[in-house]
């Protein structure tokens, strides 16, 4: 199926496992809940203004696909999932995405001006996005514990009441970001750039942050498990 033309094509819960989607066009695609990519190699494929949600990317070979204004919410990746020089574009939503120990290294998701990405509920535990381009993104209620973001560009990006346990966002990016009600614990900000960060009602005690102005603890958080 290499180079094939799915434009428009039902795929709802259909089996793509292990095929050979290199190059495919998977454009304008509306019925595709659950299709499964897993193993497939897609390399240099475009997705484009589609909806993919409950899709199964895990240990697809995404690298240099594009993928743009698509809908990826509740679909699985895994650290075997290839994003090497995948290109993001246009609106991405990947809300309640399963992502833990994905590798998004040096990758930029929906990076035009006030266009990220929407990643509400994403689970990134364990996740590398190290100089990856969220900003403007939506990572409220994301879970990020033990990712690591360092030298990433989150501007703006709004963490809100996620849970980022001992994360690592050194040297990162975060002026204007947005961490309300977010979990800290042991969170690593050395370098990072705080400028007019928002740590209002903060649950934890993030590392290299002493001082910083605006950061409020909050009074009442859960014991760590």
């Amino acid at each position: 199926m290499r180079g094939a033309v799915l434009n428009g094509a039902v795929m709802r819960k259909t089996s793509f496992l292990g095929a050979d989607l290199a190059g495919a066009l998977i454009n304008d695609v509306n019925s595709a809940d659950g299709v499964n990519f897993e193993n497939a190699s897609m390399r240099g494929a475009s997705i484009g203004n589609s909806d993919l949600h409950n899709a199964d990317f895990r240990g697809a070979d995404l690298r240099e696909a594009t993928i743009k204004d698509a809908r990826l919410d509740r679909s699985s990746f895994n650290h075997l999932t290839n994003f090497s020089n995948t290109i993001f574009a246009g609106e991405i939503h990947l809300e309640e995405a399963m992502m833990q120990g994905v590798n998004l290294d040096g990758v930029a998701i929906g990076s035009e001006i006030g266009s990220g990405p929407t990643m509400k509920g994403a689970n990134l535990d364990g996740a590398s996005l190290r100089g990856a381009r969220l900003s403007f993104g939506s990572l409220v209620e994301a879970s990020l514990n033990h990712a690591d973001l360092s030298n990433a560009d989150l501007f703006t990006a709004d963490f809100s009441k996620a849970h980022a346990n001992y994360a690592n966002f050194t040297n990162a990016e975060l002026a204007w970001s947005e961490f309300a009600d977010s979990f800290l614990h042991s969170t690593i900000f050395t370098g990072a750039n705080l400028f007019g960060a928002d740590f209002l009602s903060v649950c934890g005690f993030p590392i290299d942050m002493v001082g910083f102005s605006t950061f409020e603890p909050s009074t009442s958080c859960p014991a760590l498990p």
